[in-house]
């Protein structure tokens, strides 16, 4: 009896050992992964959720998963197959992963491996709940529940009692049921108030599901048996991720159409949808975001490498875009991949991306797509290896870097441009600080483009390529300060500069204030600055200010040319760019006094010919210039030493023998004085010549205004035969184009007339609607540039505009100064309309009713009155012209009057 008892215990003995023996294996894996759970929370709690997804989707032909957040649990669930009895033993005690012979029967789900256990960052237990089929009796199907209690997860003995534990719940919670595929029947519960130590579950849910909102429409675009993922916050004042839900609304082969519903929307409110482009290359993906024709950004910590999920930890991966493959072999952590010499899988995958980046952009030049700066986004590579960088940099980056290159895909002002024809204005950022670079960057972008308008981005978008562009890989489209300042200096001068921009100079002094701003040693390394003969200098050359030195015609500035031989104008810096104060210091400037003085230098040591014609003219302007200038003698000698004190000599030197013998004739007159006045007056020597031809006529004309007592009524009387032929004069030159822009302007409105230029009588102009005989009035008034003189009409025109108030229109233009062509466009722009005047008319008119009565007063006795031109209204210019309308209002109202 005593032997069979010691056998029984030496069996229940080895039987123990044995079952210590299996828990250690699943014990200690478990150890290994949880012990580091609370050191790697920033990692973990962007990765649990994918866990989930991924142990949701593996031999799925179709799932849909809900996440629920309810107060101090969040529950995952989907409608997925069932599990296998293998599945919830892998549940309990983990294998070493998914065995690929067990991956090759699809209707079951995945086993679950090690990355399960590392959602125990949310919860040291986790409840499951789902459906076992039987691998033996067919459709036979049972649901189970157990808790996966991992509270102690540094004990190893208590993980292998919290394996017992599991275990024996599990066969305690197995019931037979009618399986339903359609129902959510997995479920895993985490509680959250039971967690690992020195972690908060409810912050690393928030962290995790805010991440997971940006990056799962991405991911659904590369699992096509995720139909859908829900997620129903259940406790706002838990969580703060927005109850939402993700489901594919269209795929096909090169796009993906995920809607974003937010649960609860507004009646008003529309759902989300993201636009997915991808492209494909031998199974290799990238994807893009292209709504509207318009790229969107990355979320902002997306990763860059997909195996199906994230790869989290590749957020700086080089590359541009997302790559998608199934084919990569990730590190252990699946925190990136190794591309040395034996990976030759991964390195192919990473060829097909820039493949398939090649179609991306073919795809976005033919198509217009817009912000392609986004594509520019390839960080430094991250490669410790030397020889694994050069293949990098020469397989990848380089053929990335020449197709972006060779691709319209930037939108200057006008066009569609290469990148490699496209400047970007570049301020170096490290000299300045932030707010000061980014002024002086948009101030110099302002000069560039102005310069170069089709070579730069337009200026909606600059800042984005600026910030997108690496300049150490694109050098050749860093433009710098240094590239501008010496293309304009090579110009040479204003009007060259003027053949590349339409207001050269606004221009050229905006970019010159910005330098003196930003640097003003450039203006002393490159010559930009204009003189006064337009031509650019340095600072540092011999330009000074212009301190209002006579530029008359015959003044300083030609007598300096005609004695010295050089234009004064080469030294002074050019008017129009006096606006920069700070541009030359204010001792550096030149007057009258200073001119001056290099002209009395040039006669007192000029050694040339004395004949010479530009010498005697020199002389010649230099007399008149001292009687011309109002300057006292003292200050003229002061300013003109040697020349003051030689006059007596140098005037002579102005004669010839000629003019000599007539200087003799004037003396001998007597009528040297009445002379000098003649020669001191504005006449012009063909007015002069007018008078010495009519001195019979001069003679009487001086002879009645000594008898009248005045000359000013004589002139007065002149003044207005001249204002009315001058009027009279333009009226004929522009009566064609009158009538052309009224037809012009009528015919835009549908209306045929014919335009009558009568101008005489009641008025200038008819306009008569051709169909129905209506006509419509115009007198045309022009007066002289600046005039202030009052608007003379005829008594019939004044008669015509009372009778007829509506359909006669007054109209004034001012006869421009120069005598140029005056076009159409000229006459739309400058014709001044006026209406609703007939009461100002009306009281002249019955003043000259009045006026007539007094004057063709029959009685033997009356009035006399001598009238050398008709009776005329005079209207004040102010009431014309004050308030007046356009040429715009005039057809407008003709339209009115004639249809």
């Amino acid at each position: 009896m005593n032997e069979n008892l010691q056998q029984q215990n030496i069996h229940s003995e080895l039987e123990e050992a044995r079952e210590q023996q299996r828990l250690n294996i699943p014990a200690k894996r478990l150890l290994e992964k949880l012990v580091p759970i609370p050191s790697n929370i920033l990692d973990l709690q962007r990765r649990w959720f994918w866990e989930l997804l991924q142990n949701a989707s593996d031999y799925n032909d179709s799932v849909d998963i809900i996440l629920e957040l309810q107060e101090n649990k969040i529950i995952f669930k989907h409608n997925g197959n069932p599990f296998r009895p293998i599945d919830t033993e892998n549940l309990i005690a983990p294998d070493s992963g998914k065995d690929s012979e067990e991956l090759k029967d699809k209707d079951m789900i995945g086993q679950f491996g090690t990355g399960f256990i590392s959602t125990h960052i949310l919860s040291a237990k986790i409840t499951v709940e789902g459906v076992i089929k039987s691998e033996r009796i067919q459709d036979s199907y049972s649901k189970f529940k157990f808790d996966l209690n991992r509270l102690q997860y540094n004990d190893k003995e208590a993980l292998k009692k919290s394996i017992q534990d599991s275990s024996k719940e599990l066969n305690q919670n197995v019931q037979t049921i009618d399986y339903n595929p359609k129902e959510f029947n997995t479920v895993f519960t985490y509680d959250l108030t039971t967690h690992l130590d020195n972690i908060s579950p409810i912050e690393i849910v928030n962290k995790g599901l805010e991440y997971v909102t940006d990056v799962l429409p991405y991911t659904l675009a590369f699992m096509p048996k995720v139909q859908s993922v829900t997620i129903d916050n259940q406790s706002n004042d838990f969580f703060q991720s927005k109850s939402k839900r993700f489901s594919i609304k269209n795929r096909t082969t090169d796009a993906v159409d995920v809607s974003v519903v937010t649960i609860g929307l507004k009646e008003n409110e529309e759902p989300e949808e993201i636009n997915l482009k991808i492209f494909n290359e031998q199974g290799t993906e990238i994807i893009v975001n292209i709504q509207q024709g318009k790229i969107l950004p990355y979320p902002k910590s997306i990763t860059k490498l997909f195996c199906s999920l994230p790869m989290i930890g590749t957020e700086d991966f080089s590359f541009p875009v997302v790559i998608n493959s199934k084919s990569f072999i990730p590190k252990n952590e699946r925190d990136g991949i190794n591309l040395s010499n034996n990976d030759v899988p991964n390195r192919n995958i990473i060829k097909n991306a820039v493949v398939a980046f090649s179609k991306l952009i073919t795809h976005v030049s033919n198509e217009s797509v817009k912000d392609c700066f986004y594509l520019l986004n390839c960080p430094t590579i991250h490669l410790k290896n030397e020889t694994d960088k050069t293949w990098y940099k020469t397989n990848i980056l380089d053929k990335i870097k020449d197709l972006l290159l060779n691709a319209k895909i930037v939108d200057s002002y006008s066009e569609r441009i290469l990148l490699k024809d496209t400047l970007f204005p570049y301020i170096p950022a490290d000299e300045l600080q932030k707010e000061t670079h980014l002024q002086f960057l948009l101030s110099f972008y302002k000069s560039v483009t102005g310069f170069k308008p089709n070579k730069t981005p337009e200026e909606i978008n600059f800042l984005n390529w600026y910030n997108a562009i690496d300049f150490s890989i694109f050098t050749k489209n860093k433009f710098t300060v240094d590239f501008l300042l010496d293309e304009v200096s090579k110009l040479g001068d204003l009007p060259t500069l003027s053949t590349k921009l339409s207001d050269s100079t606004k221009w050229l002094n905006e970019l010159i204030e910005f330098t003196l701003k930003y640097d003003d040693n450039f203006l002393d390394k490159y010559s930009i600055i204009p003189n006064q003969l337009d031509k650019f200098l340095h600072r540092k050359d011999e330009i000074n200010w212009d301190e209002g030195i006579d530029d008359s015609e015959d003044g300083l500035f030609k007598i300096h040319l005609l004695i010295t031989g050089n234009d004064y104008k080469e030294i002074l810096l050019h008017k129009d760019f006096e606006i920069n104060t700070t541009l030359l210091k204010r001792e550096k400037s030149k007057g009258n006094k200073s001119i001056a003085k290099v002209i009395d230098d040039g006669f007192s040591e000029f050694s040339g010919d004395r004949e010479s014609k530009s010498y005697l003219t020199a002389l010649r302007l230099t007399f008149k210039w001292f009687n011309d200038s109002g300057l006292e003698i003292e200050e003229l000698k002061e300013m003109f030493k040697w020349f003051a004190s030689h006059r007596p000599q140098l005037f002579l030197e102005t004669f010839d023998d000629e003019k000599r013998d007539q200087a003799f004739v004037i003396v001998q007159s007597g009528k040297l004085q009445s002379l000098a006045k003649l020669a001191e007056s504005n006449l012009s020597d063909s007015e002069i010549n007018a008078i010495s031809n009519n001195v019979n006529s001069i003679k009487e004309l001086v002879q009645i205004v000594g008898q009248i007592g005045s000359m000013e009524g004589i002139m007065e009387h002149a003044r207005e035969l001249l204002e009315d032929k001058l009027h009279f004069d333009y009226l004929k030159r522009i009566g064609e184009n009158v009538e052309l822009v009224f037809k012009e302007a009528l015919l835009q409105e549908g209306i045929e007339a014919e335009i009558i230029h009568q101008g005489w009588g009641s008025h200038d102009f008819e306009i008569r609607n051709t169909k129905n005989g209506q006509s419509m009035f115009v007198e045309l008034k022009s007066f002289a540039n600046g005039s202030t003189e009052p608007f003379k009409f005829a008594v019939s025109q004044a008669e015509k505009a009372v009778k007829t108030p509506s359909r006669f229109a007054i109209c004034m233009i001012e006869r421009p100064v120069s005598d140029g062509e005056i076009t159409p466009d000229f006459i739309r722009q400058n014709l001044m309309y006026k209406e609703n005047i007939t009461d100002h008319l009306k009281i002249a008119l019955n003043d000259n009713a009045t006026f007539n009565k007094i004057r063709f007063n029959p009685n033997e006795v009356k009035l006399f009155v001598n009238l050398r031109e008709d009776v005329r209204v005079m209207v004040s210019k102010n009431i014309l012209t004050d308030n007046h309308l356009l040429f715009n209002n005039l057809i407008a109202n003709i339209k009115t009057q004639i249809i």
